[in-house]
């Protein structure tokens, strides 16, 4: 200490003054405090010879040379006197010195402020980056502080990386600041809320554009997207990746940001329908179709050879429940046999028997309506879908696997799909049943565009069919009420011309020719 006296000040006479001095073991940095500041620093090697003996009752604070004698005797009055364990820091000095100030009003008079306070300093989501004082943690620290004194906390309000990043919120205590100075005088605890974001990634595909925009959005958030196609084109499918997301064809759709998300809307140019030469129809070669059930608590399908009531003709186990029943002449043949629909495969017999499939394949989504037609007039019909999301029917020419042949737009989302001979051309169209005013639309060419014929005919709750109940060559409405057929002659509106109780309620309508014969 000697060798700093030379740098303090000269002190007032008949006034306390504040003196800190500290010695830090380790790197040997030695500081004189005045009132708070510092006033002189150096490094030494010297160490104290021994530590201090509290049993002695007695500390020297006047001795500068090696002896033990008190040679510098201090000529003045020694107050407050403090001994710490450890070094103090320039900001716990000034701490000390401020609060005796503040409490007596006497320049140098101080007070005992050395009671320390915990304090906790964290963030609520795991490896997380702070600072305490300039120092940068990653994980919380408990940190023993002497009360009032001012530090500084911060976070940096963005952190993560690629897809994945922490947007800061606020303080535990509602502060916004993302770096603030505090000084508790109580156990207190910081914590930095973080709000989890990922990166949700869209994508239009040619011929369409896609909402919202590729953007953050909080975890758990859910978010609607919607693919809008341009004109001369059809929304297809979404495909989508990571947790949350949605591959399938609903329009729009929600869905949940619960990992980074990218979503790709796929659309399809409207193909142009490629004329078709009508068949002559053989005369005579007409025979009425009749109506059969379908019932999904049991997988049995009822078929009867008339439009009159009684029982079954024809019962065989074909599907499961929530399976779609269809029926169509898959060979050829001149007689109608059944087929299922399940989860986007077709599975074909060509005899109304029970037994295993004869034609296998895949078609679709989960979530459209089959329908069935003779679409191109070569004597067999084929399958088709009904996308009911979008309004839009996607034919084949083949029972097969493959490329629609033809993709059109009738009706609104919601709609029931019905397919049929409406005017005897040997080409089979399609055709909507709206439950929500009972209206029937009918379209006489497998394209775009208005409806040719429309009736009302039926309520909602209905299950509209079709079919050529008088063997006239052309197929005429139905529909199917609480397990009664109401079947009509021709495509206009009116009363059924044919009414008869077959089924139950709950069971499915079909109709075809079941047996070939007149």
């Amino acid at each position: 200490m000697e060798s700093l006296q030379s740098n303090l000040n000269n002190l007032p006479v008949g006034q306390f003054v504040h003196f800190a001095a500290t010695l830090d073991h380790s790197t040997g940095q030695m500081k004189i405090y005045q009132n708070g500041n510092i006033v002189a620093q150096t490094t030494t090697t010297v160490r104290p010879y021994a530590n201090v003996d509290i049993s002695r009752n007695a500390i020297s604070i006047d001795n500068m040379a090696s002896s033990n004698a008190a040679n510098h005797p201090f000529n003045g009055i020694i107050d407050e006197l403090s001994v710490y364990n450890r070094t103090l820091s320039e900001s716990e000095i000034q701490a000390i010195y401020n609060a005796g100030t503040a409490a007596t009003g006497a320049i140098g008079k101080c007070l005992e402020a050395t009671t320390n306070v915990q304090v906790n300093v964290g963030t609520n989501l795991s490896g997380r980056s702070f600072t305490v004082d300039g120092v940068s943690y990653s994980s919380a620290q408990t940190l023993n502080w002497i009360s009032g004194s001012s530090h500084v906390i911060g976070v940096t309000s963005l952190q993560g990386v690629g897809n994945i990043r922490y947007n800061f919120t606020n303080w535990n205590d509602g502060n916004i600041q993302t770096s603030r100075t505090v000084s508790p005088t109580s156990n207190t605890t910081y914590t930095a809320n973080f709000t989890t974001q990922y990166f949700l990634t869209m994508n239009a595909g040619a011929g369409g554009t896609v909402s919202p925009s590729s953007n953050w959005f909080n975890a758990g958030q859910s978010v609607q997207i919607t693919a809008t196609p341009n004109n001369g084109n059809l929304f297809t499918n979404w495909t989508g990746t990571g947790n949350g997301s949605y591959s399938g064809t609903a329009n729009p759709t929600a869905i949940s940001i619960n990992s980074p998300i990218t979503e790709t809307a796929n659309f399809s140019a409207t193909p142009t329908p490629t004329p078709t030469p009508t068949p002559t129809p053989t005369p005579g070669n007409n025979n009425p179709d009749t109506a059969g059930v379908f019932r999904p608590t049991n997988g049995i399908t009822y078929l009867r050879h008339t439009n009159t009531g009684g029982f079954a003709d024809i019962d065989m186990i074909y599907g499961i429940n929530g399976d779609t029943s269809i029926a169509g002449d898959w060979n050829g043949d001149g007689i109608d046999s059944l087929g299922i629909y399940r989860n986007g495969l077709f599975y074909l017999r060509n005899s109304n028997t029970t037994g295993p499939a004869d034609i296998v394949f895949a078609f679709g989504s989960p979530g459209d309506q089959p329908i069935v037609g003779d679409w191109d007039g070569d004597g067999i019909d084929t399958i088709g879908l009904y996308r009911r999301s979008t309004g839009v029917f996607i034919l084949r020419n083949s029972n097969s696997a493959g490329e629609p042949d033809a993709v059109f737009l009738l009706g609104n989302p919601n709609d029931i799909a019905i397919a049929g001979d409406w005017n005897g051309d040997g080409i089979d169209t399609t055709g909507v049943f709206r439950p929500s005013n009972g209206i029937i639309y009918l379209k006489n060419t497998n394209v775009s565009g208005f409806a040719d014929i429309y009736l009302v005919y039926g309520n909602a709750g209905d299950k509209p069919m079709a079919g050529d109940w008088d063997g006239d060559g052309k197929d005429s409405v139905g529909i199917y009420r609480d397990g009664v057929m109401y079947l009509r002659n021709s495509n206009t509106q009116g009363f059924a011309d044919i009414v008869f109780a077959f089924g139950n309620p709950g069971d499915e309508p079909i109709a075809g020719d079941w047996d070939g014969l007149p």
